[in-house]
């Protein structure tokens, strides 16, 4: 009688343990499906096209979007401002971290090189830092091809790569 239940407290234990896994296992796969969604979907580098023109045409005042590497979580940021009804466009603003101060440069002479008025401000809150700030008023076609450029030229990332594209503070719709 003694083993029959030191047989079947195995058993017990033994499902136990395996359902605890597969819990933790289900719980761990749930929380990166959720954080992949945060980050927004996966686009190739040549589809940046329509999300920087949703920015110009849906965002708010202050709208933004984020375009990340998924590997590497390198990212460049583009805002909408609107000062008047006419007056409107994006601009890029992109900073002086410790993960990107080796780009800053090479990322100012690209702008310099697409004829884009600049300038550096300093932000302070999180942490002190610098901000490039690059107008592309209205020209989405610039603001689509200086993407490509940063990402494939500076950041070296392949053509086949995917980006996450986040785009906040905007219409659902146009």
């Amino acid at each position: 009688m003694g083993n029959v239940n030191g047989t079947i407290g195995g058993v017990v234990l033994m499902i136990f343990t395996i359902s605890l896994i597969f819990v933790v296992a289900l719980l761990i796969t749930i929380v990166w499906f959720l954080k992949e969604a945060l980050k927004g979907p996966k686009r190739a580098l040549e589809q940046l096209h329509r999300p920087i023109s949703d920015l110009l045409s849906r965002g708010f005042n202050g709208g933004f979007l984020i375009i990340e590497h998924s590997k590497t979580g390198k990212f460049i940021q583009f805002s909408k401002y609107k000062k008047s009804k006419d007056n409107f466009g994006i601009e890029l603003a992109f900073p002086k971290a410790n993960w990107s101060k080796s780009y800053y440069s090479r990322v100012k002479n690209i702008c310099e090189k697409y004829n884009l008025n600049i300038r550096e401000d300093f932000s302070t809150g999180e942490g002190d830092l610098t901000f490039l700030f690059a107008d592309f008023n209205k020209d989405v076609d610039s603001a689509f091809e200086f993407s490509k450029t940063v990402f494939k030229d500076i950041f070296k990332i392949n053509k086949t790569d995917k980006v996450h594209v986040r785009l906040r503070n905007a219409k659902a719709t146009a």
